[in-house]
């Protein structure tokens, strides 16, 4: 069953991770949590944005949701990811 190889190997990829960071020096390990958590946040904060998108806001509301959420340098590589979105699922930008 794939699913099950699937949750066995991600079980697996988890473990290693967590016997590598043990190894690894207290300021290694908390520069990688602080990464993890940055990332973790990065990712919640663009499911927010997708959700925004499904009420298919005005360009004006767009231009100030991302323009009040992400800085600059976030609000391109949110550009980004949404144009790459939008054509692979069919949908005009």
């Amino acid at each position: 069953m794939p699913t099950l190889m699937l949750q066995k190997a991600l079980q697996s990829d988890q473990t290693s991770h967590a016997v590598w960071l043990s190894e690894q020096s207290p300021e290694v390990q908390a520069r990688i949590l602080d990464l993890e958590k940055e990332k973790k946040q990065w990712q919640s904060r663009l499911i927010e944005w997708f959700h925004f998108l499904e009420d298919e806001p005005s360009v004006e509301d767009r231009q100030y949701y991302l323009e009040t959420h992400f800085s600059l340098q976030e609000r391109k590589r949110v550009m980004v990811i949404t144009k790459q979105h939008l054509s692979e699922s069919g949908h005009s930008s």
